[in-house]
């Protein structure tokens, strides 16, 4: 039995909200290391996204 009215919507907001917030974080990373100076690959920001923490600590501090 699938959602349906306002419980449908409350669903779609809450997803789509957290769908925007991931994708300006991935963009948000693809521009640091643009200005950088880095030309990374599309591959490359998935993997630093993929919860690598010691990746993007190591990225960060060498910002």
């Amino acid at each position: 039995q699938g959602l349906e009215g306002e419980a449908l919507k409350t669903k779609l907001e809450a997803d789509f909200r957290q769908f925007m917030r991931d994708r300006a974080k991935l963009v948000h990373k693809a521009v640091v290391r643009l200005a950088a100076g880095e030309q990374p690959s599309l591959d490359s920001i998935w993997a630093a996204s993929s919860g690598e923490p010691a990746v993007e600590a190591q990225q960060e501090a060498s910002n």
